[in-house]
């Protein structure tokens, strides 16, 4: 249902006929490939390019490295001239050769040591001058930028392996890694990428349905029921969690889905169509219309013993319809996906009541008791700001036993555990930068001190400084998002 997608995937494909490559050959399946945005006057980009030099040097031609240009004169004055510059010196066939020469000169340089550079690299200077201001070398740069922009990138540097971006760790090993790819990292990818289309959580949708109607009408079925009523429980006195496999389904993992809706609605209705009451209304009212009138036509003809089965129909069946979309991609109106979005979010409030109020199992009034108490400490902890998120996880798993044992369908713990996941303000991003700054300053610091001492001092990452930067970076980057908004981004792949 979300309708904020950011392309993780390369949307310009390698073109060796106009890209700047080096290394190995982009079109060979077993040469993985890296583009990177960059910019000569970015200081990131310049520390990076000592890891990228250090791969080239350890795995020589069995990796592709490619440069687009991405210069951001707002920050960086005379980016978008270092960039034409490097540009200039390709159409004499030295693009690397400038764009080394850029990134390893001091970044204080002036259009006049640009130059120099040329001169040095035995250019010829007329024919220099002329393609720096050429609209051809212009819009090549502007290609470029425009390209990154559509791809989401909105600093330097930016990465993309094998046409997926890569947002792990910059350093030698972790990109090493990635781009050697053991088995591992290759299943983590694929899933990973797979549950990011767009399409995914639709195809699945679609091929589980088609799976359902051949076991049902096939002579699979017997042997699918015999799965689905298998026991499977946990071994507590009573019996309270003995359920079969598809009461799991149902009651556990369904209740991550709810988690994740419940998250959706909070956020739709603080920045997304719930917003605006006018807007809101009709999704709200288009919900309640495939609800109610379902069960008035039914009971309409059916007023004797099947009358019970009223609320079949009403199940609006709205996963299908964002299944369908969602294969359409960014073909269908963004309208239409908020529309059908804030739709299926009343529509599962709906079943959800349904199923709360109108099919409970045995009434246990002592247990529902004890999950109004959870609520109520779920409650508690987000008046008290409590931030961690472990807390309100071990109330949510107090609250699905509960509703669990008391007759309520469970899976409703996961609406009620987003209703309580606490929400912050937007950080201001200057003391969290001075933050990190200062942890990764201190550890350059001490390695270049381990460096000087030899070979006889300890490793950093045994030293009381490596424990101190950790913790302040990890507190850093933990404050960027909320408990609420880290579940979300943590679930939504994994319920598609």
């Amino acid at each position: 249902m979300n309708t904020r997608a950011t392309p993780l995937r390369l949307l310009r494909p390698v073109d060796p006929g106009r890209d700047h490559i080096r290394g190995g050959d982009p079109a060979a399946d077993d040469v993985p490939t890296l583009v990177l945005y960059g910019d000569y006057l970015c200081p990131y980009c310049r520390s990076l390019r000592h890891v990228l030099l250090r791969l080239r040097d350890t795995m020589g031609g069995r990796w592709t490295y490619v440069f687009r240009h991405f210069p951001n004169e707002r920050a960086h004055p005379g980016a978008e001239f270092m960039s034409r510059a490097a540009e200039a010196a390709g159409q004499q066939g030295r693009f690397w050769d400038m764009h080394d020469a850029l990134y390893e000169h001091d970044p204080a340089m002036t259009e006049a040591d640009v130059f120099d550079m040329a001169r040095s690299l035995g250019l010829d200077m007329d024919r220099f001058a002329r393609d720096l201001d050429s609209e051809a070398t212009c819009a090549r740069v502007a290609e470029d930028l425009a390209d990154g922009r559509r791809n989401g990138v909105t600093g330097t540097p930016t990465i993309f392996i094998d046409d997926v971006v890569y947002d792990g760790a910059w350093d030698f090993y972790s990109m090493l890694e990635a781009l050697e790819q053991p088995v591992a990292a290759k299943v983590k990818r694929t899933a990973r990428e797979f549950a990011n289309l767009p399409a995914s959580a639709g195809l699945v949708l679609l091929l589980g349905a088609a799976a359902a109607l051949i076991c049902v009408n096939s002579p699979l079925a017997p042997y699918y029921q015999a799965i689905m009523a298998a026991p499977f429980g946990i071994d507590l006195p009573g019996g309270a969690l003995s359920l079969s496999l598809g009461e799991w389904c149902s009651e556990g993992l369904m209740a991550i889905f709810f988690l994740l809706v419940g998250l959706e609605i909070r956020r739709e209705m603080t920045t997304g169509a719930l917003t605006d009451r006018r807007a809101a209304a009709l999704p709200i009212l288009a919900a309640m219309g495939g609800v109610l009138a379902p069960a008035l036509i039914y009971l309409s003809i059916n007023r004797g013993p099947t009358a019970a089965g009223w609320s079949v129909p009403t199940a609006t069946d709205i996963a299908f319809a964002l299944g369908l979309l969602a294969l359409l991609g960014r073909r269908a109106p963004v309208s239409l996906r908020v529309f059908i979005a804030a739709l299926a979010v009343v529509d599962d409030i709906l079943s959800m009541l349904i199923l709360a109020v109108f099919f409970p199992r045995q009434f246990e009034a002592g247990w529902l008791a004890a999950a109004a108490l959870t609520v109520g400490l779920m409650f508690a902890l987000n008046r008290a700001r409590v931030y961690a998120g472990w807390p309100y996880l071990v109330a949510a798993a107090g609250l699905w036993f509960s509703l669990h044992a008391a007759g309520v369908d469970a899976a409703l713990a996961g609406v009620v555990l987003a209703a309580f996941l606490p929400t912050r303000p937007a950080p201001a991003a200057e003391p969290l930068l001075a933050q990190a700054a200062n942890a990764l300053s201190a550890l350059q610091h001490a390695e270049t001190e381990a460096r000087a001492a030899g070979p006889q001092s300890r490793s950093i990452d045994q030293e009381p400084i490596w424990a101190w930067a950790s913790r302040n970076l990890s507190a850093a980057s933990e404050r960027l998002l909320s408990p609420a908004e880290r579940a979300e981004q943590g679930v939504a792949p994994w319920a598609a």
